[in-house]
């Protein structure tokens, strides 16, 4: 069983503010949330911000979706650690975090997952340290896959340009893939920063192939790639072949033919999980409009 004050976060997970249960999480990290609003594809995110310890809510359509809680930061870590999670530190590495709370729900490279009632609990890593303790309402990616005795299972994988974007997301400013990128998108290129959620973000946009980079703190977490012209914009100059054996624009029921069934659904968009990364397609009326390779653990 994981206790600790992480219990608190996860009693709040669905309140909204001025929710007592919401009041209580921010109570225990103390402070004055400076507060952002933003609006992609139908979805609001509310972020309640204390960079100076470490912590960010997150509110999507006005319920607490997602608590995140440093323990490595130039900004600031979250000064209740030694609390958190009975048996977990900033400084235990991931052998010791299974070795305290059992096996994970799921486990990847980059973090493992657990189930905690009424939510979930993930540990971000970089390395072999921990990053970020994620407490979260829903699981999005779905569970590893298990293989049926005497079977392997088969890794997903897609082939055509978006396969560029894939390897490219997940790696610094200026790898070798990122560079691939920007061959494939440019020439023209438009860049601006902002600091968002306590956190510098850079975005690269390329105005005549509809591609946008998305950076934070120099790591490549996100490419959006526009496959219809939104109000006379560019969008991707060849769309047929971003991915092998799907013809986009598509419909949704052709996206959902080539994929199956999507990990996560919305009126507006269909997520999957594709060689550990997110593919989001955004509809339009049905229509797909976009596409975006988003890195695990990244909100946008």
């Amino acid at each position: 069983m994981i206790q600790g004050d992480v219990s608190t976060f996860l009693s709040a997970l669905g309140a909204s503010e001025g929710d007592a249960r919401l009041d209580r999480a921010l109570a225990l990290v103390g402070g004055e949330p400076e507060v952002e609003t933003f609006v992609d594809g139908g979805v609001r995110s509310t972020y309640l911000s204390l960079e100076d310890k470490g912590a960010e809510f997150l509110l999507t359509n006005g319920e607490l979706s997602t608590v995140f809680l440093s323990a490595a930061s130039k900004d600031g870590t979250y000064p209740g650690w030694t609390t958190l999670v009975e048996g977990v530190a900033p400084t235990s590495s991931r052998e010791d975090v299974v070795r305290t709370l059992g096996g994970p729900l799921r486990s990847r490279d980059t973090f493992v997952t657990y189930k905690a009632d009424p939510g979930y609990l993930q540990f971000d890593f970089d390395g072999d340290s921990i990053k970020t303790a994620v407490v979260m309402r829903e699981l999005i990616g779905g569970l590893d896959p298990q293989p049926q005795p005497d079977e392997v299972a088969d890794e997903v994988t897609v082939d055509g340009e978006i396969a560029s974007f894939i390897r490219a997301v997940g790696l610094p400013m200026f790898s070798r893939e990122h560079v691939a990128l920007m061959t494939l998108a440019g020439p023209a290129m438009e860049t601006h920063e902002d600091v968002r959620g306590g956190a510098n973000w850079a975005y690269d946009i390329f105005p005549n192939s509809g591609v946008t980079l998305q950076f934070k703190e120099e790591v490549l977490v996100a490419a959006l790639v526009e496959i219809v012209s939104k109000d006379g914009s560019a969008a991707y100059p060849s769309p047929d072949q971003l991915v092998s054996g799907l013809s986009l624009p598509s419909s949704r029921e052709g996206v959902q033919a080539h994929f199956g069934k999507p990990e996560r659904s919305s009126q507006y968009m269909d997520l999957y999980l594709v060689d550990d990364r997110y593919l989001r397609f955004d509809f339009e009326s049905d229509v797909s409009t976009a596409v975006t390779v988003v890195q695990p653990g990244v909100e946008l």
